[in-house]
């Protein structure tokens, strides 16, 4: 099943303007956007609509991006996605989705989600917003919404002490 990240509006449009806008601001990170890409089987499109997905349809109007586990990919719609967005997608994408597990572990995933469940019950509100947005966005998949809480905290919250540990992850 393909996990979705949503646009809120206009987005980018060439797609070489987005490659090298990813470049920018994962080398900003001090991350190389071209081995990533590579490593972690990474395509920015033009269109949802050159997503190879048929399930349902094909991808939803305003994705800005997916995970498709099935084909072990991620996918960038260029034209949903705006500059100062793609950061955090990548993040979001890349980080969580498509690697989140062979960066920590099964034990080490279970922890960071029991770190969110408690910053949620004690009302953190970036933790409350990125679960509002996984909610919405996720059904009721307790797995599914879980996943998405914490690829929504990362795409959005790259200042907070429990993404930029995982981020320290990424770089090594």
């Amino acid at each position: 099943e393909p996990l979705f990240s949503m646009s809120d509006g206009e987005g980018y449009s060439a797609v070489d303007e987005l490659r090298a806008r990813a470049e920018e601001d994962m080398g900003a990170l001090n991350v190389d956007w071209s081995a990533l890409e590579r490593a972690a089987n990474v395509e920015i499109v033009p269109t949802r609509k050159d997503v190879p997905y048929e399930t349902l349809g094909g991808i939803p109007r305003g994705v800005q991006a997916v995970h498709i586990r099935s084909q072990g990919r991620s996918y960038f719609i260029a034209e949903n996605i705006r500059p100062e967005h793609l950061k955090g997608l990548i993040l979001h994408e890349v980080a969580v989705h498509a690697g989140m597990e062979g960066l920590v572990g099964k034990r080490g995933l279970k922890e960071i989600y029991r770190q969110i469940e408690q910053m949620l019950e004690a009302d953190h509100p970036a933790i409350v917003s990125a679960r509002g947005i996984a909610e919405r966005y996720s059904g009721d998949n307790p797995t599914v919404v879980a996943e998405e809480t914490l690829a929504y905290l990362i795409e959005t919250n790259a200042d907070l002490p429990i993404v930029t540990s995982l981020l320290s992850r990424i770089r090594q």
